[in-house]
């Protein structure tokens, strides 16, 4: 018997809909997005056949957390191998890091799109939990 493991991180839904329903979307109008080790995936959903399609993204060690602002379409996601959280639009333009130093194990991410705030759960230290301010 064999048995396949699929190691994905964390999933993302999103439904994004043109305003005037003239304009063509930029990408699909609901989709899944997650991290999956060493590149950040997308699976459309508007049609019947799911492909994945890696997003143009910096070169990564090992994603273990991601999560997106709703209100920007920005994702956030960590990297355990280099000890960073970073940032960038779903092209691949205006990468950031958001934080670098001080960080262990960056296992988890959360994005508070309303309070534009990061919560970073960082287990190896005593300061579990980190909040960093987006604005």
């Amino acid at each position: 018997m064999l048995i396949t493991f699929l190691y994905i991180n964390i999933l993302i839904i999103f439904d994004i809909k043109q305003s005037d329903l003239r304009t063509c979307a930029e990408g699909p109008s609901r989709f899944i997005i997650f991290a999956h080790r060493i590149d950040i995936r997308q699976i459309s959903l508007d049609f019947a056949h799911f492909i994945d399609v890696v997003l143009p993204m910096p070169p990564i060690g090992n994603a273990v957390a991601l999560d997106v602002d709703s209100t920007t379409g920005v994702i956030y996601w960590s990297d355990s191998k280099q000890h960073v959280i970073m940032s960038s639009t779903p092209d691949g333009l205006n990468v950031h890091k958001i934080i670098g130093e001080s960080l262990d194990n960056p296992d988890g991410l959360i994005v508070d799109s309303v309070g534009k705030t990061v919560c970073i759960e960082n287990f190896f230290q005593a300061d579990i939990f980190k909040f960093i301010n987006l604005l």
